[in-house]
This record gives structure tokens, C-alpha cells and sequence, in this order.
């Protein structure tokens, strides 16, 4: 659910949509488009981006939520060599995500699990770090996994996401074909997710608002689906690339409507903050 209250499918539709979205056939065409391991545009590149913003390091206890493939998770683990938990909804995501770990020799470093974003299965204070890289637009109550994420995350723990946002005015295209296409209850705005890491105790709050790299790689994504239509077309069937083209179309629309974006988030609770139940 956004700030403002609003959702645009019910959470069961939504599980749905999501399975469905991110079976074999779709998530393969998807890493094409994004990269091995993205589930996202940006990719590698954004996962650098963060671990500059949020600096983790060899020490660090860090909680991917909403780990996808898991390509964060191991990217971060790879340049940082810390210890990395993900967690993802959709089961098929990390039976993928744990066979890479054995595939690259990381499994003294990263684990994957399944499990909701808004009741996290963990004590509180385990965690250094929080990360999100595009994924929480899924999650419907996100009053809730923002009070999760501070409940597992330790003091003086830091927060450090990275999610589209709704940058414009909605209208019945947003709310009735782009949001259940992309499998999301809501985009949340800059100033939503603030509102957020506010009322979960979040201090020293950094909010960007990097649209134009979501666009610019997203124009990209879709260039590559083109490029990539024999080998759809031959892999699955025209009728697939077909749907392929016609979601990652939407997308584009949305931008074309200056209605969708992107932003990245840092914030880190009080050295001296006690959660409370």
C-alpha cells in the first residue's frame, strides 16, 4: 500500500501476478534485457552505485530484501566480502539465486531464503545493513516492512535502497494497465518513501531522485528485447515476444507521461534507538 492509502490489486492477485511474472520463461528473457542475476534495469551498475552510497564493508551484516536471482547479493559479497542474507517471496528466485551461490564459491558468504518483506522470519537487531534494489514497489504494506526493517536492523544500522517512484500525476493508464502489468500495488513518490524512514525511526535521511538513469536503461532494456526477437521468437514463439515487447512497452509509455522514475535512499537509526514493540 503507498503512503496515501491507495492499492490497486488485491495482495492474493498480486502473488498471483508475481509467480506468474517471474516464472522460467519470463525470468530468463528478463536477465537478458537486465543482465544474469537482474530482475531489473540498471543492473551491475546500480548495485555499485549503492554499495558506493551505502559502504559496506567486510564487517558488515546485510539483509537484501526482495533479493530476486540473488545478482545483488553475490555482486556485493564479491566486491565487499561480506555477509550477505536474501530474502525473496518468490520460491522458484531462490532455489535460483542459492544454486549460483554454490556455482561461484560464496557459500561461506551469502544465503537465500524465502520469506514475506512485511514479516520478516528474524530477531531483532541481527542485521548492520538493510539493502532494496528495485523491489519494494512489490510489497503492498510497505508501512510494515519499513517497521520490520527497523526492528531486525541493529543501532546505528544503516538503510540503503534503491526503487522506482511515481514521479507524476496518476491517471487511469497507471493505475489500471501499468501497475497490475509490472505487478505492483503502487509506485511510491520520493517524499512517500521519506515519509517511511521517518516514521520508522530512520535518521539523516538522503533521498536522490535518479530518474533519468531508470529511464535511460530502461530505453536500453528495451532496445535489447528488439534485438533479441529471433532468439525469442525461436527459443519460445512470436506470441512471447510479442507479450515481451507489449509489457516493456508500458514501461516506456509511463515514461514518455513523466509518471514513472526511480530514486536512491540512505538512512541509519540512532546509535543509542531501542526498538520498541
Amino acid at each position: 500500500m503507498g503512503l496515501n492509502g491507495v492499492t490497486y490489486m488485491s495482495n492474493e492477485a498480486l502473488m498471483d501476478d508475481i509467480r506468474t511474472n517471474y516464472n522460467e520463461t519470463g525470468v530468463t528473457i528478463t536477465q537478458r534485457m537486465f543482465g544474469e542475476g537482474y530482475l531489473s534495469p540498471r543492473g551491475e551498475e546500480a548495485t555499485d552505485q549503492l554499495i558506493e552510497l551505502g559502504k559496506p564493508d567486510r564487517e558488515t551484516i546485510l539483509l537484501d530484501v526482495g533479493s530476486g536471482l540473488g545478482g545483488p547479493a553475490l555482486r556485493i559479497a564479491e566486491k565487499v566480502g561480506c555477509s550477505v542474507t536474501g530474502l525473496d517471496v518468490v520460491e522458484s528466485n531462490v532455489q535460483t539465486a542459492s544454486a549460483t551461490v554454490e556455482k561461484r564459491g560464496l557459500t561461506e558468504l551469502v544465503r537465500f531464503q524465502q520469506g514475506d518483506a512485511a514479516d520478516l522470519p528474524f530477531d531483532d537487531n541481527v542485521f548492520t545493513m538493510i539493502w532494496g534494489q528495485d523491489a519494494w514497489c512489490h510489497v503492498p504494506d510497505r508501512a510494515l516492512l519499513f517497521k520490520e526493517c527497523a526492528r531486525v536492523l541493529a543501532p546505528g544500522g544503516r538503510i540503503v535502497f534503491a526503487d522506482w517512484l511515481l514521479t507524476g500525476p496518476e491517471d487511469d493508464f497507471y493505475q489500471t494497465t501499468l501497475l497490475p502489468e509490472l505487478c505492483c500495488p503502487s509506485y511510491e513518490t520520493l517524499e512517500g518513501y521519506i515519509g517511511f524512514l521517518e516514521a520508522s525511526g530512520f535518521v539523516d535521511i538522503q533521498a536522490d531522485d535518479v530518474s533519468e538513469q531508470y529511464e535511460s536503461h530502461y530505453r536500453q532494456a528495451m532496445l535489447r528485447v528488439e534485438e533479441a526477437r529471433d532468439w525469442i521468437t525461436e527459443s519460445y514463439s512470436a506470441r512471447v515476444y510479442n507479450i515481451v515487447l507489449e509489457k516493456t512497452g508500458l514501461a516506456i509509455v509511463g515514461f514518455d507521461k513523466g509518471q514513472i522514475g526511480g530514486g536512491h535512499f540512505m538512512a541509519h537509526l540512532p546509535a543509542n534507538r531501542a526498538f520498541n514493540q
